[in-house]
């Protein structure tokens, strides 16, 4: 008889870290947190944007930005995942008939529901220079702000973005 050993299977949580990371950079590059308040940003959040650990140095704010985009600056290390993240989000918005700036919205939320750090991010450091929602998607996503305002109107009317992250941001 043969005792085969039952396969432990380590499970980690898929926190969206490149996918994260991609958004945080265009954040801080964006201009919608000031560069003082840069350097009071946590080693904590950023570390939880990237899933590694990370080493922020007291420097000038614009040395503080190199670093950041350095740290930022990660290769894929789940591409599969992110690319299932990926199809779903667009299988989705072809079910419910959505064009590719919905899908975009989505893959953001969806990004910004699973790595609570980009979301944290963006609530304390960037909220008090976003002029909307639209304005801030626009900026991260590059996108016209009137086609996400138009994208935007779409996804709140059929209900998908009422619990997410960015419901709890809707503050503008």
């Amino acid at each position: 008889m043969v005792i085969r050993k039952k396969r432990t299977r380590s499970i980690h949580r898929y926190l969206c870290h490149f996918l994260a990371s991609n958004f945080a950079s265009i954040l801080i590059n964006s201009e919608l947190i000031d560069n003082e308040e840069l350097t009071e940003i946590s080693q904590s959040t950023f570390e939880g944007i990237t899933g590694k650990t990370v080493k922020l140095s007291d420097s000038t704010p614009e040395k503080h930005i190199g670093r950041l985009n350095k740290i930022l600056s990660l290769k894929d290390k789940a591409p599969a995942l992110t690319e299932r993240l990926a199809n779903n989000v667009d299988t989705l918005a072809e079910c419910l008939q959505l064009d590719d700036i919905a899908a975009s919205i989505i893959q953001f939320t969806a990004v910004m529901t699973l790595n609570k750090s980009l979301f944290e991010l963006i609530n304390s450091y960037a909220y008090y220079r976003i002029e909307s929602m639209a304005h801030l998607l626009s900026i991260l996503l590059n996108i016209d702000e009137l086609l996400i305002e138009t994208a935007l109107d779409e996804l709140w009317s059929i209900g998908l973005l009422i619990s997410s992250r960015l419901a709890q941001m809707n503050h503008c």
